[in-house]
C-alpha cells in the first residue's frame, strides 16, 4: 500500500475517531503479513492513550464498513499508542 493509500485512510478513520476523541496521525501497512497498524491518539489534555484508549478506537474502526472498501481482502487491525514521541 503506497502512502497516498496509507493517507487517504488516515482521513477515513479520522472521520470515525474525532468525534470521540482521539487522532490517527499515522498508518503502516506490512503487506507481507496483511497487517494495518494504525497509531491512535488521545490530544486532549490529560487523556493519555492507554490499552483501554486502544480497545475503544478499535471498536469505533471496526464499525466502520468503509476501511474494508479500502482495503480488499482479509486482513488484521492493529491499533496502537504513538508512545511518547
Amino acid at each position: 500500500m503506497d502512502r497516498v493509500k496509507l493517507d487517504n485512510v488516515i482521513s477515513l478513520v479520522n472521520g470515525q475517531l474525532n468525534p470521540a476523541g482521539f487522532d490517527c496521525i499515522e498508518a503502516e501497512w506490512l503487506g507481507h503479513e496483511r497487517i494495518l497498524r494504525l497509531f491512535v491518539e488521545r490530544p486532549a489534555e490529560g487523556m493519555g492513550m492507554n490499552l483501554d484508549g486502544c480497545v475503544s478506537a478499535t471498536r469505533l474502526i471496526n464499525e466502520f464498513p468503509e476501511l474494508d472498501e479500502m482495503v480488499p481482502g482479509h486482513y488484521v487491525l492493529e491499533v496502537s499508542s504513538p508512545g511518547v514521541e
